[in-house]
């Protein structure tokens, strides 16, 4: 009993400490609702941390895979169109009506336009070995010419033409039939590669475009970008915006294939290139915006925040109707106790039928307050019978714990009490009889001390006689003593005689 009434101490201390106005101390409300607010909004943000990390990683990858299979893909495309216009120029190549001296040049003209309608060129022209073109153009320094020469099939990169007028590429195949030594070159507008990969789609604004060895764009969407043989790797030089995408070109053209991010025009792109086999050099990027990219996991995200915030506030109110009904019981025991604590043992204690520990806790409550009453009434019932001379009551309930030792000190107190007045009753009488035994001699004493009064007269007056007796004996001792002194003086002078008659 006394342990439960300890426990219940206990928890009325931590009640008032939890309504400390300091806010020093938590409220057990406060902790509950701390505890599964804080727990909620921990899983919230460690649900959300991985879930925003999957999007992210999910999105990055499809994008990186889409990037990567866009540029792999359009890149064999253009590797194949490329074999292809070298296979037509290796194919016109073989027609000698256009190398054959035996015509005109009108001829030989005539025979080329149509092949180069049969094949789908702009134009097609030969030049002998020393680079003078059918069309008296001079092509020994370009660099197609270089390498045509030599059996090489080569396509250029993009150049203007004069006589078309616009940016064109040319292909160029040897010739060598044992009648004409020199090369023969199919001329393609330089849309071609453009018209290509138009159709890449990447989000709302994403593009391809090829790049040569040297940087310069070859294909582009924007078909100015390409007209005006723009080559990033150049204006970065001057234009510090530029060199992320510089870079990312200079990495192209290096020969390699990777996922890059770049700065542009105000925008982050996010590039994807390969190089384009068969080829001197080029490769292919395509870029996509990485706000556009990353847009499902932005809505992702966002979706992910609101269900994070629902979460926390239905937490809260959770938390709220879980905690009420477990600290409001608690807190009707807290004021209950501590009533207690000032000595209130008659009011009424909550009952709690929760089925729970709570309501173990109010019965065990209501225990030891009924206990308690019982034990304060038969104490005062004991200590008011003492006060009124009566040591015959003892305690008779069965007193459980600590309590044990309170009736057993006040059976204790009862059993001493009867032995000291026992004794004081024994020594009571012994002082009646000494009394009476004292008041009779004081009797005697009285009659000779009569008898003494008497006696002390006599003695008295006798006393007085011896005194004037004492004073003449004084009286003469004094003049005996006047008598010595002379006589003494007597000798003193008797002596010194003696001794002058000696000498």
């Amino acid at each position: 009993m006394a342990g439960k009434f300890k426990a219940l101490k206990r928890v009325i201390k931590k009640s008032e400490e939890g309504s400390d106005p300091s806010g020093k101390n938590k409220s057990i409300k406060g902790r509950l609702l701390s505890g599964i607010i804080a727990m909620c909004v921990a899983i919230s943000i460690l649900f959300g941390t991985f879930n925003g990390d999957l999007f992210y990683r999910d999105a990055k990858n499809n994008t990186d895979m889409g990037l990567k299979e866009s540029a792999e893909a359009y890149s064999q495309a253009i590797e194949n169109a490329i074999d292809i216009y070298k296979i037509k120029i290796e194919a016109i190549a073989q027609y000698t009506s256009i190398t054959d001296r035996n015509k005109s040049d009108g001829q030989r003209k005539e025979a080329m336009d149509k092949l180069a309608k049969d094949y789908g060129f702009l134009e097609v022209t030969t030049a002998d070995v020393n680079g003078k073109a059918s069309n008296g153009a001079d092509v020994s320094q370009l660099e197609y010419f270089s390498h045509a020469i030599k059996g090489e099939t080569y396509i250029s990169t993009t150049m203007q033409s004069k006589e078309l007028g616009k940016t064109v590429l040319v292909i160029a195949a040897k010739v060598n039939n044992g009648e004409y030594n020199g090369i023969v070159t199919g001329t393609l507008d330089a849309d071609v590669f453009s018209k290509m990969i138009d159709a890449v789609t990447m989000g709302k604004s994403g593009y391809g475009f090829v790049a040569d060895k040297a940087g310069k764009v070859v294909a582009h969407k924007n078909r100015n970008v390409v007209s005006n043989e723009t080559n990033y790797i150049e204006l970065a030089k001057s234009d510090s915006s530029l060199r992320g995408v510089a870079a990312n070109i200079q990495e192209m053209i290096n020969g390699k294939s990777d996922i890059r991010t770049a700065r542009f025009k105000g925008k982050t792109l996010v590039m994807g290139y390969t190089p384009i086999t068969n080829t001197d050099g080029w490769s292919i990027g395509v870029a996509a915006n990485q706000s556009e990219m990353m847009a499902g996991f932005y809505q992702s995200l966002i979706i992910t925040i609101i269900l994070a915030v629902l979460m926390i506030l239905a937490s809260l109110h959770m938390a709220f109707r879980i905690a009420g009904p477990i600290v409001r019981p608690i807190i009707g025991l807290a004021e209950r106790i501590k009533a207690l604590d000032e000595g209130d043992l008659h009011s009424e204690v909550p009952q709690i039928n929760t089925g729970d520990e709570l309501e173990d806790l109010s019965r065990s409550f209501t225990g030891t307050i009924n206990t308690l009453n019982s034990y304060i009434n038969e104490i005062s019932t004991i200590l008011s019978g003492l006060e009124k001379g009566d040591c015959t009551i003892t305690a008779t309930q069965d007193y459980k714990g600590d309590f044990v030792q309170i009736r057993d000190s006040l059976n204790g107190i009862t059993y001493n009490l009867n032995s000291v007045f026992t004794k004081i009753k024994e020594s009571s009488d012994r002082v009646a009889e000494g009394s009476r035994q004292i008041s009779d001699a004081s009797q005697a004493l009285a009659s000779g001390a009569t008898e003494q009064a008497a006696t002390v007269e006599e003695l008295s007056a006798s006393v007085s006689s011896v005194s004037n007796r004492a004073q003449q004996n004084a009286e003469n001792v004094q003049k005996a003593t006047g008598y010595v002194r002379e006589a003494v003086t007597g000798m003193d002078e008797g002596n010194t005689y003696m001794e002058k008659l000696d000498h």
